[in-house]
């Protein structure tokens, strides 16, 4: 190594020596071994000269061991500064930095420089080693100096070039084989490979995804650390034999990482109310060769997914609520998200619980109404005058009627157009087009009947009239009905008497005499004189109402004025008084 150095150096006083002769203007060059700009691109442009091409090629394997290295330039360069300075070769894979701080002499060899050609040749003094690494350099600066090489004008070559290259061996480099690694796709976060070499005792150096090849054994799991992520990845490998030579064309294997699977979705069945325990169900998300498993979720039980189709049919073993999921696969198993649909089975058959007139009542008022209570809530618009209807006994129409539904009660409501006729039966029928919200219908039709009473009530008579000798005020005002009467019906609420220019109703006791069918109203005190009071009998659901429940027809009212003595001398249509003189 001292000798090497000795003449590089030798060299460089007679490389300087010549540019002095010649006229070149020297600078004091602070390192000998050229590191003025180390670099490692050779861009052209300002006009400073530079390397077209090399030989050998940058990265080139298999390089003869006795070849020449060559850098042609882009023009004619000054002969005198192509030397062993600034032309050099080293052993090794050396960086920029490297070369800069290393303390080992360039091979050596003898530099010309092709003025023709524009061609500097580097002649090692002996033969390269095989399968071995080298590093070429082309000595540039910043500035002008000794050692750098520059065109016949002194323009300095503004950057190194460096370059590398691999020599031949003597026996062929290993060869490398993966025997096993993962197939081209999977849905796994790591992977095994095993390989081998063509050479006995090899070591091997493995790399993942184009990281820096490191030291590995087969078999070599990847990655060391966390799992693979989805997508395209490579591993290489290559062998070094015994005597340091590496494959200089390692073996690879590329493979793709897919864990993600593809969401489901449900499109067709059921997702409300159904009167059905099987229920069949379509669903799309699959990839080609992918599939779908199945789950029924019930209140208070959990499913276990299972293998399934599009358009299975799902039976469940009770009445209630229900929630299908279904998940999609691709090729390699992998699920993504689950759809679901919700779904309610009652197969329960709805039935009358209660029903009004009851069956086989008698008397009943002619203006009644005819209801049914169900056990459950029903579907409004199946209750129609086709499914719910009244006929009289002996015809074959029913009675025209509006039907409503209470869905808060669960009441159906026949209600005539007029009264019924009196002391006629009459049949009631719900037949099984009535369903419930599931579309669950009776079991059978549902038919009772019931009996009408007599016509409705009405008052024959009243006291005090409005004309002729006028009351006193201590009177009773009394009204007298053509039947007989429902006690409980005749009340200080149904039977009043108000004073005229007052809102409220006199205090008094009513009382009814079911002898003489008479209704009579005490007064609590006397009335007032010369004043006209009214009397009023209502009708309707909240009036007076016979024993079989009619009621009046309309309401029954008049008028007087009590006197403690007098004649009434004027009274219009016998109601109300026009003049009346108290003596």
């Amino acid at each position: 190594m001292t000798r090497r150095l000795t003449m590089l150096l030798v060299g460089a006083a007679m490389a300087a020596l010549m540019l002095a002769m010649a006229g070149v203007a020297l600078a004091a060059d602070p390192n000998p071994l050229g590191c003025d700009n180390p670099g490692n691109s050779q861009p052209p442009g300002g006009g400073a000269p530079f390397v077209r091409s090399t030989n050998p090629l940058s990265d080139a394997g298999g390089v003869g061991l006795d070849v020449n290295i060559k850098a042609k330039f882009s023009e004619t360069m000054l002969k005198g500064t192509i030397n062993g300075l600034t032309v050099r070769l080293y052993e090794g894979n050396l960086t920029s930095a490297e070369l800069c701080s290393t303390t080992d002499s360039p091979i050596e060899a003898a530099v010309s420089y092709n003025k023709k050609k524009k061609l500097a040749i580097l002649n090692p003094a002996s033969s390269l080693k095989g399968n071995t690494q080298y590093t070429a350099l082309v000595e540039g600066a910043s500035d002008t100096d000794a050692f750098a090489v520059q065109d016949r004008s002194g323009t300095t070559m503004a950057t190194d070039l460096i370059w590398h290259f691999t020599t031949a061996g003597t026996n062929p480099p290993p060869e490398t084989t993966i025997d096993s690694g993962p197939p081209s796709l999977v849905n796994l976060g790591s992977a095994e490979f095993r390989f081998s070499s063509s050479e006995a005792n090899s070591s091997f150096e493995c790399s993942l995804n184009g990281a820096a090849f490191t030291s590995c054994t087969s078999p070599k799991t990847v990655p060391e650390v966390g799992p693979l992520g989805d997508g395209l990845h490579i591993f290489e490998v290559r062998a070094i034999d015994t005597t340091g030579s590496p494959d200089l064309t390692p073996a690879s294997h590329t493979w793709t990482v897919d864990t993600t699977g593809p969401d489901a979705s449900i499109t067709g069945g059921p997702s409300n109310l159904v009167n059905s325990r099987s229920a069949s169900y379509t669903f799309s998300g699959a990839e080609p060769g992918g599939s779908y498993e199945c789950k029924i979720d019930g209140v208070g039980s959990t499913g276990t997914f299972s293998a399934c189709s599009s358009g299975d049919s799902f039976t469940v073993g009770a009445d209630g609520t229900y929630t299908l999921s279904v998940r999609a696969s691709d090729v390699l198993g992998n699920f993504g998200t689950p759809a679901t649909r919700t779904w309610k089975v009652d197969t329960a058959v709805p039935t009358v619980n209660n029903v009004s007139p009851t069956a086989a009542a008698t008397g009943v008022a002619l203006n009644t109404n005819v209801t049914a209570t169900f056990s459950e809530a029903m579907n409004a618009s199946s209750i129609s005058a086709q499914t719910f209807t009244l006929t009289e006994q002996g015809t074959s129409s029913p009675v025209a009627a509006t039907l409503s539904y209470n869905s808060t009660t669960r009441v159906a409501t026949l209600n005539p157009s007029s009264d019924l006729a009196t002391t006629k039966t009459y049949t009631a029928t719900i037949t099984t087009g009535v369903k419930d919200l599931a579309g669950n219908a009776l079991e059978q039709s549902y038919s009772w009947t019931f009996t009408t009473g007599t016509a409705s009530p009405t008052v024959v008579s009243y006291a005090p009239l409005p004309t002729g000798s006028p009351p006193g005020p201590s009177t009773n005002v009394t009204a007298t009905f053509s039947v007989d009467m429902d006690p409980s019906s005749i009340t200080n609420q149904t039977f009043t008497l108000t004073r005229q220019g007052s809102s409220s109703s006199v205090a008094a006791q009513v009382t009814y005499n079911s002898a003489t069918k008479t209704a009579t109203l005490n007064p609590d005190s006397n009335l007032a004189t010369s004043t006209f009071y009214t009397a009023l009998i209502k009708s309707g659901s909240k009036g007076v109402k016979d024993l079989a429940g009619n009621t009046l027809g309309q309401d029954h009212s008049w008028s007087f004025m009590p006197c403690d003595g007098g004649v009434i001398l004027s009274a219009r249509a016998a109601v109300t008084p026009q003049l009346v003189i108290c003596g």
